[in-house]
């Protein structure tokens, strides 16, 4: 019973954590997946056992507001880790003859011919 009571009130434990988003000042990463996983469970209880709750509507609103932060999150990693490669070394990067280009080649002797 207190298994299921807990479903009830994830939304209100969370909501702050979710709001804040992944990377909110002094919330480390893995707590927000922790706390997404917690929605999942609870959002899965509630389309097993009780789809009309409202509390599933504030599950299920709770989880696309973190799940979308999260995408955020990932494009700005990417964007801050990511190197431009301009178009013409792309296009010299696929012109390398073949007998330049082994099977074995390292990806520091790869992105170096780039």
């Amino acid at each position: 019973m207190d298994h299921v009571i807990a479903f009830y009130n994830v939304s209100k434990e969370v909501e702050s954590t979710v709001r804040g988003g992944p990377n909110a000042p002094g919330v480390p990463l893995d707590h927000f997946l922790q706390t997404m996983s917690r929605l999942k469970g609870a959002l899965d209880y509630f389309e097993s056992n009780n789809p009309h709750s409202i509390e599933l509507e504030n599950v299920k609103t709770l989880y696309e507001l973190g799940g979308d932060a999260l995408n955020r999150e990932f494009s700005e990693v990417v964007k801050k880790h990511s190197k431009i490669v301009p178009p013409v070394e792309l296009i010299n990067a696929i012109n390398i003859p073949e007998d330049n280009v082994s099977t074995g080649s390292s990806p520091t002797k790869v992105s170096g011919q780039l």
